[in-house]
C-alpha cells in the first residue's frame, strides 16, 4: 500500500484513502487489505511498527507511548469522535491476552503534568491504577508486532499532520517505571 509518509515510526496512510476518485491502483490495494476505508474525515489510522529507534516493534520488549498534555489524539468528541490503540501480532490479528486496545473512554490514568503514557508490554504493571493505561503484549504469540491507532472524528489537525502519533520508546527494563 502506498504510503503518504512516516513520522515517529508510524506509518501515515494517504488522506484520499476511502475518497479514491479514479485512483482503482490504491483502491484495489485497500480492497485486498480489507473490505474498504472510511474517508479520512471519518477516520484515521495511523500504523505504529517501528520504536524511537527505527527498530521492529518486538513483542519480548516492553514500550511506552507517551501523549503531551496538549497532544492527545485530536477527535471531535462534539460529535462522537474518540480514539483507540489496538494491538496486532505479526499477522495481523489481535492477540488472545486480557485486552486488545486502550480507548479514550477507559479510566486512563494521566501523569502529574497531564500527559498521557500507555504501556506496550507483556506484564500487568505492578500499579493496579496504572492497568487502564497497559496494552499487552504476546511474545508467545508473535515475535514482532504493530499497533495501530484510531481516530474517529479526527480533528483538522489529524487530517492536516499538523498532529502525528509520538515516537514509541523501547522501555530499558520492564520495570523500570515501577511497572
Amino acid at each position: 500500500m502506498s504510503k503518504e509518509n512516516d513520522s515517529n515510526g508510524w506509518t501515515l496512510i494517504p488522506t484520499h484513502t476511502g475518497d479514491f476518485g479514479t485512483d482503482y491502483d490504491f483502491r484495489a490495494v485497500v480492497a485486498q487489505r480489507g473490505f474498504g476505508s472510511n474517508k479520512a474525515e471519518d477516520g484515521m489510522y495511523p500504523s505504529g511498527q517501528h520504536d524511537s529507534n527505527n527498530a521492529t516493534l518486538a513483542s519480548t520488549q516492553g514500550y511506552t507511548i507517551t501523549f503531551a498534555p496538549d497532544s492527545f489524539p485530536p477527535v471531535h468528541v462534539d460529535v462522537g469522535g474518540f480514539w483507540s490503540l489496538t494491538y496486532y501480532t505479526d499477522e495481523t490479528y489481535l492477540a488472545d491476552t486480557e485486552k486488545f486496545a486502550v480507548r479514550s473512554a477507559d479510566d486512563l490514568v494521566l501523569g502529574a503534568d497531564g500527559s498521557l503514557t500507555i504501556y506496550v508490554q507483556s506484564a500487568a504493571p505492578t500499579d493496579e491504577s496504572l492497568k487502564a493505561n497497559w496494552l499487552p503484549s504476546a511474545p508467545e504469540e508473535s515475535e514482532t508486532f504493530t499497533v495501530t491507532l484510531r481516530l474517529y472524528a479526527p480533528a483538522d489537525d489529524a487530517l492536516s499532520r499538523e498532529w502525528v502519533p509520538p515516537p514509541i520508546v523501547p522501555v530499558a527494563a520492564v520495570n523500570q517505571y515501577g511497572l
